[in-house]
């Protein structure tokens, strides 16, 4: 069995779905458990959205947890740094409350992603005593990142769209107690919300994953943008790009915003033609796109504007 939690609020559950979509359909042999954390913002017909989804596969299931918006009361930063960014990206550090306490590892995986391939490689990693094994970040290299952090560079930075936690290690020490007192005392450190806040809670102590395990947008940029160590990540990078298992689209220009360019757009939309989305309306454009992005788009697409630069035209 494989428990996966994501964490989502009603702006995403569309994307949510897409997740899941292709989690079920690249690992149909597998039984998994989806466990989703929402907010009061969920509403019931979302919910039985994704329930009737993931409900057309064998050996799959959905259980939602709604999380008491009064938990914790001030989630640093919130819209600061990236305005797609909301409370509910923090809801991950209280899962030892709000899991059965019979689940002693989880897969966390973000909603701006898909999966390619199957998962059960990285399920299997032994964990031992370490609390989380997750995958460098596309920035790590970002000196200045160190300086809010405070701690030296040569400690790395990784991301926390997809992380494998030992759970059972979070219960013994009391890791939501831990998360809370940091954020209350420092919070003057977080800038990347709780992604700051687990790197430094675990920045001894974290296993790194090979990067096909959340294969960011940088990843596939022209190499002069990318800002991790190419001399120490070079062959793994290679893979990532050709063979990634997990994609995940970390930047604000989502597959789902008109005129997105990643080289995987494509195949998320693939998997959101799979799903009650595929029809994709005026309405549905303009409220995951907005005025500006679509707008643009057109006015590129008719030549009336200049083309945006590729990044990933190297890819």
């Amino acid at each position: 069995m494989i428990d996966i939690v994501s964490s989502t609020d009603k702006n995403y559950i569309m994307p949510t779905g897409v997740m899941m979509t292709s989690v079920c359909e690249n690992n149909r042999e597998e039984k998994i458990t989806f466990h989703v954390l929402i907010d009061s913002s969920v509403a019931e017909r979302q919910k039985n959205e994704l329930l009737q989804l993931v409900g057309k596969y064998d050996g799959k299931a959905v259980k939602f947890y709604l999380i008491d918006d009064n938990v914790f009361e001030s989630y640093p930063r919130i819209g600061e740094c990236s305005p797609h960014i909301t409370k509910a990206t923090y809801y991950r550090l209280f899962m030892e409350t709000i899991l059965p306490a019979t689940i002693d590892k989880v897969l966390y995986v973000d909603s701006d992603i898909i999966i390619t391939g199957s998962l059960a490689d990285l399920w299997n990693t032994e964990l031992a005593e370490h609390p989380v094994a997750a995958v460098t970040d596309m920035d790590e290299g970002d000196e200045k990142r160190y300086q809010w952090l405070g701690y030296p560079q040569s400690i790395g930075y990784f991301n926390a769209g997809v992380l494998l936690i030992n759970l059972r290690l979070w219960r013994e020490t009391n890791m939501m107690e831990v998360f809370v007192d940091f954020m209350k005392n420092h919070a003057d450190q977080i800038r990347l919300h709780d992604q700051d806040v687990l790197n430094v809670l675990f920045r001894d102590s974290k296993l790194t994953l090979p990067l096909k395990y959340n294969a960011q947008n940088a990843f596939f940029y022209k190499q002069e943008l990318i800002q991790i160590d190419l001399k120490k990540y070079g062959e793994q990078l290679k893979e990532a790009v050709k063979h990634p298992v997990i994609v995940h689209f970390t930047l604000p220009q989502k597959p789902w915003i008109i005129g997105c360019q990643h080289p995987y757009a494509k195949q998320w939309e693939m998997y959101r033609d799979m799903t009650p989305w595929r029809h994709r309306s005026i309405f549905d454009t303009l409220k995951y796109s907005g005025l500006r992005h679509t707008v643009g788009y057109y006015t590129r697409k008719w030549g009336l504007k200049a083309p945006m630069d590729n990044p990933y035209d190297n890819c």
